[in-house]
């Protein structure tokens, strides 16, 4: 008779064909990420245009480690006013040197 079927090795490099179901998957999620990418720079573009002659703005800029993302959300819901300096401020945002 015949000699018995060889077993299939399996290849150690990976699978790199797609079905097209998981490519349009792949490039609807693609797009989606584009989409919500432009849509948040358009948010922050938006933000910074609102309080850009904003002095509390402006200030929480100089404090090392707060960004234009961190100044605009403080500088619309909290009173740093209530802060002596900006250690005090730094340590309420958890951003303070230890």
């Amino acid at each position: 008779g015949l000699p018995p079927p060889r077993p299939r090795r399996r290849s150690s490099r990976p699978r790199t064909g797609r079905s097209g179901s998981e490519n349009r998957q792949v490039r609807f999620l693609a797009a989606r990420i584009s989409e919500a990418l432009d849509e948040a720079g358009a948010l922050e573009a938006e933000t910074a245009a609102l309080l850009e002659g904003d002095e509390t703005y402006a200030c929480l800029l100089t404090v090392p480690g707060i960004g234009p993302r961190t100044a605009a959300q403080l500088a619309v819901s909290v009173d740093i006013g209530r802060f002596p300096d900006h250690d005090h401020l730094a340590s309420y945002c958890g951003i303070a040197r230890g």
